[in-house]
């Protein structure tokens, strides 16, 4: 739902005493299917699901997504937009740390004023 996703086919997912992994991740993502895999091997845990959501960045935006790429659009949203979207990515779990969370940490260590 927070995805906003409309099929389970974009769900993501390793089950680590089966073995089985999500055949659409792994198409769409297979270095994460592996970052997921090793963190459950570190962390204890027997699962994870996730989105495997396609990306459309360089649809959307016309140019390849990168850290850089993602900022720029984060800076040109209207305000009301910017707070959404700053607000989604740091709602996100503790534990996903992403270059692009990262990157938007140090660039809004606060929320933008007047947001």
């Amino acid at each position: 739902m927070r995805e906003g996703m409309q099929h389970v086919n974009g769900v993501g997912y390793v089950d680590l005493p089966s073995g089985n992994v999500s055949d659409r991740a792994v198409e769409r993502h297979p270095e994460a299917v592996d970052a997921v895999r090793a963190w459950l091997e570190e962390t204890g845990f027997d699962a994870a699901i996730w989105t495997a959501l396609a990306s459309n960045f360089a649809d959307v935006r016309d140019e390849p997504f990168s850290v850089e790429a993602a900022i720029r659009y984060l800076e040109a949203l209207p305000r009301d937009n910017l707070a959404i979207a700053l607000e989604y990515i740091r709602r996100a779990p503790d534990p996903v740390q992403t270059e692009v969370r990262e990157a938007v940490t140090r660039r809004w260590p606060e929320p933008p004023e007047g947001v």
